[in-house]
């Protein structure tokens, strides 16, 4: 159900023509909801999903955003205050997938399959919109970068490298993902991490252990 841009796509602010509208997998749903009849933000025969609950913070990672259905992205825009727009992403059938690729077009290009796609609201919303989105995937890159763990993702990361040995001093020393790449990865001679993370009460056992694991989990990312 993804939103997929065409290669022709026009980059004008001004309204798209028929023929430089943006190539969807959402074309088949547009067309056959043409005879629906609307009247404001209501639609008649979309059932809209009702659960009011706001997502977790474990739902708001860029990979787990990927798995979104449109139950999420209803509960998402109800968290921002964007509920108006829920009629046309359920309409439009836009999920997880669809709202990263929307978030990947230029703000012609949204503006371009907003209208496209039959959004009839203030451009104020517009742009609240596309601040929201922006913050979401801010918010989810970071979410997903070790360098930015809190100390929660810390200790599940432990848990699942086979050091959950070393959670109780993780955890009451507070560690996070700063920590875990200037105060620990950086130090790349094992006799000085050695040294190090003795001081910090890590087990002999599990210190060569942590030093391995620490490069997987940086080194892809910062060298």
């Amino acid at each position: 159900n993804g939103v997929t841009a065409s290669t022709s796509t026009s980059t004008s602010t001004s309204a798209p023509t028929s023929t430089s509208a943006p190539t969807s997998t959402l074309d088949n749903n547009n067309n056959n909801s043409n005879n629906q009849t609307t009247k404001g933000n209501n639609f008649e025969g979309i059932s809209i999903p009702e659960n009011q609950e706001p997502l977790s913070n474990d739902l708001l990672g860029i990979e787990k955003i990927k798995t979104w259905e449109i139950e999420h992205i209803c509960r998402w825009l109800r968290m921002v205050k964007l509920e108006q727009l829920i009629p046309y992403f359920v309409k439009n059938k836009i999920d997880g997938l669809g709202l990263i690729e929307l978030e990947s077009f230029t703000v012609s290009e949204k503006q371009e399959f907003w209208k496209y796609s039959g959004i009839i609201v203030e451009s104020g919303l517009f742009l609240r919109f596309v601040h929201h989105l922006n913050q979401l995937m801010i918010s989810a890159t970071k979410s997903s970068n070790p360098l930015y763990f809190t100390n929660e993702q810390v200790l599940k990361w432990l848990d699942v490298s086979g050091l959950s040995s070393i959670k109780p001093n993780a955890q009451k020393k507070e560690w996070d993902g700063s920590f875990l790449y200037y105060g620990l990865y950086q130090i790349r001679d094992f006799s000085e991490f050695s040294s190090a993370t003795k001081t910090l009460g890590v087990p002999t056992s599990d210190r060569i252990i942590l030093f391995s694991k620490l490069g997987q989990l940086f080194s892809n990312k910062y060298q």
